[in-house]
């Protein structure tokens, strides 16, 4: 299997998950363009590797690259992410060719 269609398997098994089991959220108040991720109040197995400890953070978003792409949006730390109308900041946004990583930081805290 070449690389891109590697890459391109992933990508659709992100979307395909997202689409099922995804939680929805938005950012920075845009209502209008709901996405879908998958939110974590935990922090994920690496996330010490990544240098990032409990006291930085409240929460984790993991979100596939495709539906910003399509909506044309580039996300970046400082972002508001918006779960069960709570709002977060995004302290920090770890991307790759598939996926975005928020990890996240309630505002009113």
């Amino acid at each position: 299997i070449a690389m891109a269609d590697f890459f391109a398997e992933i990508k659709a098994g992100v979307t395909a998950a997202e689409k099922t089991f995804g939680d929805s959220f938005t950012i920075n108040g845009n209502k209008f363009m709901p996405l879908k991720g998958f939110f974590s109040k935990t922090a994920p197995p690496d996330a010490a590797e990544l240098g990032v400890f409990q006291t930085d953070s409240d929460a984790f978003l993991e979100a596939g690259r495709k539906q910003f792409d399509d909506l044309g949006l580039a996300p970046k730390e400082g972002d508001t992410i918006t779960v069960d109308s709570v709002d977060y900041r995004a302290v920090r946004l770890n991307a790759d060719r598939v996926t975005f990583e928020f990890i996240l930081r309630r505002k009113d805290t």
